[in-house]
């Protein structure tokens, strides 16, 4: 995939010029792949005039798009997360580029043509709100968190609109508890579509309980989260990797809240049909050393377990029974060894 990035240095402006040229090749020659080649401009990028342009076109809704999916925008041209969760989206770099090209309310002009041409589309008014409080104008954000909080959909753009809007009022205290409704509303339409905790808004949940004084909510949160990992239903339950780091952190959010004892329980979980060790002592011993704002923990290694119990072997000691091939898997710098198959 093409991806026009800020020259490194030691590299000339003309550089980035002839990145622009295949940008605008691609742009032309791949249509339906508008809104994906916006996520891979880099941020020096986007402080091209024209760029601007080109986000807006990707943002700019029709009958077709806004039937399929009338939350359609907020998610439009990439996401990306930052260490402490926060995330970032293509309508957020625009915002940004028109704020500091002085064209926010030529876009705002845009958006509000564009919300009274399709009626239906529902995540128009939570732009314009964005446009509204990035310009520190007056908004009803009651009026606008309303239809996002009542909705029943199962639509991802729904629970990133939420998850947007959310973002942007957490830190009026006098909203805080239409973010944690948002959040948790996030939560539901959203599904399991969260591989990563950290980046979840069960995350983002978990901190605004925290941050409230309301601990035990934030204890019962991050123990349903722990059955979720632990269930063998889950998206991810053949990923192991994903799934001890999300325990990882979740112990650490445990030790944090003073709860060492949920910490310790963190220790198993089933994926290809083996049983993987994240040891309640060594799990939480990852959370101490993970600290505060910190997302890479230095750890060592952590031991194999003397015996891994397949889904298939009935009971049966595994390593016992049959010679079987270890499978590494890496969780922020340690090690957790567990078989894969066997021979």
């Amino acid at each position: 995939m093409l991806r026009v990035q800020s020259p490194p240095q030691g590299r000339t402006p003309q550089s980035r010029a002839a990145g622009m040229v295949l940008f605008k090749k691609a742009w032309e020659a791949f249509p339906a792949e508008r809104a994906r080649l916006i996520g891979y401009l880099g941020d020096e990028v986007w402080k091209l005039p024209e760029v601007i342009d080109y986000a807006k076109q990707t943002l700019r809704p029709n009958a077709d798009l806004v039937r399929r999916d009338p939350w359609m925008g907020l998610q439009t041209g990439g996401i990306s997360y930052s260490s402490n969760g926060q995330m970032t989206t293509g309508m957020n770099r625009l915002l940004s580029a028109a704020s500091q090209a002085s064209q926010l309310d030529e876009l705002r002009g845009e958006v509000a043509a564009a919300v009274q041409e399709n009626q239906n589309w529902l995540a128009g008014p939570v732009l314009l709100a964005l446009i509204d409080l990035k310009q520190k104008k007056e908004v009803d954000i009651p009026a606008i968190a309303k239809p996002l909080i009542e909705a029943n959909s199962p639509s991802s753009s729904l629970s990133y609109t939420r998850l947007v809007f959310a973002q942007e009022i957490e830190s009026r205290p006098q909203y805080r508890d239409l973010a944690i409704q948002l959040y948790s509303s996030a939560m539901l339409s959203g599904g399991r579509s969260w591989p990563q905790f950290q980046f979840s808004p069960a995350n983002h949940l978990m901190q605004l309980y925290k941050q409230a004084g309301r601990q035990s909510e934030a204890v019962d949160l991050l123990r349903k989260m722990t059955r979720d990992e632990a269930s063998s239903t889950s998206p991810f339950a053949n990923v192991p990797q994903i799934r001890t780091q999300n325990l990882v952190e979740i112990a650490k959010q445990f030790e944090q809240l003073d709860a060492p004892a949920d910490a310790q329980q963190i220790r198993t979980f089933n994926a290809r049909g083996h049983e993987y060790s994240v040891p309640g002592q060594q799990a939480a011993g990852l959370a101490r050393s993970a600290g505060h704002g910190q997302d890479v923990v230095s750890t060592g290694s952590i031991g194999r377990p003397r015996s891994y119990t397949s889904a298939n072997d009935h009971g049966v000691n595994a390593s016992a029974a049959v010679p079987q091939v270890a499978h590494t898997i890496n969780v922020w710098g340690a090690r957790i060894d567990g078989p894969v198959q066997s021979r």
